[in-house]
C-alpha cells in the first residue's frame, strides 16, 4: 500500500467516523435547535482529527480545510486538500447522504503544475471507502472498480447539480432536453459521492454549470482511474462540467449544441 494512502485511511476513517457519531447525535435535536454553531464545531472537531493523524507522520505537509483554513509546510510541495463533510445540507436534514474526501496534490517542479497522487472518499454511514492512487486504479473497498464504456444515454442516471436560481431557467432548459433522451436524473446534494457511484456504475453521469475545480478534487481521481472522462468547457459565458464515459459525454454534448446554440 502507497504510504500515503495509508495514512490518509488513517485520517479519514477517524474523522468519518466522528461525523456519523455526530450525526446520530444531531438527529436527537430538535429543529430550532439546529444552528451553524453546532454545525461548525462538528466539522471543527472531525477536521482536527484528521489534521493530527497526518501531522503526525508528515509534519511538513500543507493541509488545506474548510474551518482551519490553511496549515502551511517549509517546502508547500505536497497538500492535503481535506472535506470532512461534503453534503452539509443532507447532514443537516438528517438525509444519510454525505462524506468525508481527501485529495493529496503533488507539485511538479518541472512543469510547475499541481496532480493528484491519491484520492479518498469515505461514506460513513454506509462503510463504503473509495479509494484511488494515481497509475494503480480505482476501487471500493478493496475491490477494482471500471467504468463501462457500453452504457449509453438512452438508459443512463444522470446526476445533476442545480445552480443559483439566477442560473436556473437556462439550466432547466438544458435538462429538458437532456430527459427527452436519457432514462432519469438523480440531484443527491453530495456531488463527491455521486461521482464515486459513477465510478462504481451506480450512476452514469454528471453534469452540471457553475462548477468549480477544487469542488471535485476528492473524487476526481477516482473518476480518471476508473476510466472515466473529465469534460470542462466553458458555454454561454458559464463553465460547465460533463463526468462519465466518452459515449455519454458526447451525446451531451450534442445536446446541447444542437438545441442551444
Amino acid at each position: 500500500m502507497h504510504p500515503l494512502l495509508n495514512i490518509a485511511l488513517r485520517a479519514i476513517r477517524k474523522s468519518g467516523d466522528y461525523i456519523a457519531k455526530s450525526y446520530e447525535f444531531f438527529q436527537t435535536i430538535t429543529t430550532n435547535q439546529k444552528n451553524n454553531n453546532i454545525l461548525t464545531k462538528i466539522i471543527y472537531e472531525a477536521e482536527k482529527i484528521a489534521i493530527n493523524i497526518i501531522n503526525k507522520s508528515y509534519p511538513y505537509h500543507t493541509i488545506i480545510t474548510k474551518k482551519h483554513d490553511k496549515i502551511l509546510s517549509k517546502t508547500n510541495e505536497v497538500q492535503w486538500i481535506i472535506n470532512v463533510l461534503n453534503g452539509t445540507n443532507n447532514f443537516i436534514k438528517c438525509f444519510p447522504y454525505f462524506s468525508t474526501s481527501i485529495a493529496i496534490y503533488f507539485k511538479n517542479k518541472i512543469e510547475k503544475k499541481k496532480y493528484i497522487k491519491v484520492s479518498v472518499v469515505y461514506a460513513p454511514m454506509h462503510n463504503e471507502l473509495f479509494t484511488a492512487v494515481r497509475g494503480q486504479g480505482a476501487q471500493l473497498n478493496g475491490y477494482r472498480l471500471r467504468i463501462t464504456e457500453k452504457q449509453t444515454l438512452d438508459k443512463s442516471i444522470i446526476a445533476i447539480k442545480f445552480p443559483s436560481k439566477n442560473n436556473s431557467k437556462f439550466f432547466l432548459n438544458i435538462l429538458n432536453s437532456i430527459f427527452e433522451r436519457c432514462n432519469d436524473f438523480r440531484s443527491t446534494g453530495d456531488k463527491i459521492l455521486d461521482l464515486c457511484y459513477i465510478a462504481n456504475n451506480r450512476i452514469d453521469a454528471f453534469y452540471q454549470i457553475k462548477s468549480n475545480y477544487i469542488d471535485f478534487s476528492g473524487s476526481e481521481l477516482i473518476i480518471l482511474e476508473a476510466g472515466g472522462i473529465i469534460n470542462r468547457f466553458f458555454y454561454k459565458k458559464d463553465n460547465h462540467i460533463i463526468i462519465g464515459n466518452q459515449h455519454i459525454i458526447k451525446d451531451i454534448l450534442t445536446i446541447i449544441k444542437n438545441k442551444h446554440n
